[in-house]
C-alpha cells in the first residue's frame, strides 16, 4: 500500500501534464545596483548620490506546450532604483523593459521547475536629476538584454506561485541629455549605467 502510495506521489510530481497551460503572472524581483556608475559619478562629483539596486515589477504571459512542456511567452517590466539624495541632489532611474521567453520544464505538474530565458526586444530608460529646483532628465540607450534563470513554484487549484533566480544583462550603454550631448566620464568615455547581474522573482498568478 505505501508503495503504491509512493509510486503515485511520485508520478504527481515528476510526469508532465497532457494539456497545454496558460499562466498570467505578476513579479517582483530585485536586480543588482550600477555600482560602475555610481563609482564614475562619485569621481565627477563628490559626495554624488549613489543609485540603489532596483526593484523590477513585471507581468509574464506564457503558454506551456503538452507533453513536451516547451514554454513560451513574453515578461514587461518596470524598473526603479527609487530616488537617492546627497550634496542637495536628488537621482533616481527608471526604465522599462519588454522580453520574449522561451523555456522548458523538467517537471511540470502540481510542481514545476525548469529554465527559463529571456530576450529584450524594446528597452526604454530616463535618468533624472534634480538641483537646485531644476529638474534634468537624461535619456538611455541601451544594448542588447538577455538572460537566463532557473524557475520553480507550484499550482494550487487555478492558482499558480513560485520563484526565479538566474541572470540578466540589462546596460543602458549612454545618456544623453536635452540637447542631445551625451554624458561622459571623467576620462571622457561615455557614461554607461550598467544593471547587469543576479537576480531573484517571486512571482504569483492564475493558471489555466
Amino acid at each position: 500500500m505505501l508503495k503504491r502510495i509512493a509510486i503515485a506521489l511520485l508520478m504527481m510530481f515528476t510526469c508532465s501534464q497532457a494539456f497545454a497551460e496558460f499562466d498570467v503572472r505578476l513579479n517582483y524581483a530585485m536586480l543588482a545596483a550600477p555600482k560602475s556608475f555610481n563609482s564614475e559619478t562619485d569621481k565627477l562629483i563628490a559626495g554624488y548620490p549613489a543609485l540603489k539596486a532596483p526593484s523590477d515589477l513585471g507581468l509574464d504571459v506564457v503558454f506551456v506546450m503538452p507533453i513536451m512542456p516547451v514554454e513560451f511567452g513574453a515578461r514587461y517590466e518596470m524598473i526603479n532604483t527609487g530616488t537617492a539624495s546627497a550634496i542637495g541632489v536628488d537621482a533616481k532611474f527608471e526604465a522599462t523593459r519588454v522580453s520574449l521567453l522561451g523555456g522548458y520544464r523538467f517537471i511540470n505538474t502540481l510542481a514545476y521547475f525548469g529554465v527559463l530565458a529571456h530576450l529584450g526586444v524594446s528597452n526604454s530608460g530616463t535618468y533624472t536629476q534634480t538641483s537646485g529646483g531644476t529638474t534634468t532628465k537624461y535619456t538611455a540607450k541601451f544594448g542588447p538584454s538577455y538572460g537566463l534563470g532557473v524557475e520553480g513554484g507550484a499550482k494550487i487549484a487555478m492558482l499558480i506561485v513560485g520563484g526565479e533566480i538566474g541572470y540578466t544583462a540589462l546596460k543602458a550603454t549612454t545618456l544623453t541629455d536635452p540637447t542631445g550631448s551625451k554624458v561622459t566620464t571623467s576620462t571622457g568615455s561615455d557614461l554607461a549605467l550598467d544593471l547587469s547581474g543576479p537576480y531573484v522573482r517571486i512571482s504569483a498568478g492564475v493558471n489555466f
